[in-house]
């Protein structure tokens, strides 16, 4: 129950940072098909492969974050 109310409030806050920047489309496919690749791990098996995915989309997503929040000048 803990581990879903997390996910829901990082979902909830990561919409909240892409509607702000005009970003929601594309993270969202990009979230998707990231998730797609960790569930397909999972489902064969490969828990090294699912975390290395896991642990790649969090990577992703933070530094998507980042560049959101702290846009570099040119």
């Amino acid at each position: 129950a803990r581990l879903r109310h997390e996910s829901d409030r990082y979902r909830d806050r990561m919409q909240a940072i892409r509607e702000g920047v005009g970003d929601t489309q594309r993270g969202q496919l990009r979230a998707v098909e990231q998730h797609i690749e960790i569930i397909n791990a999972l489902i064969e098996g490969k828990a090294q492969l699912a975390g290395q995915a896991m642990a790649n989309h969090i990577d992703t997503t933070a530094a998507g974050v980042e560049r959101i929040l702290f846009p570099q000048d040119g």
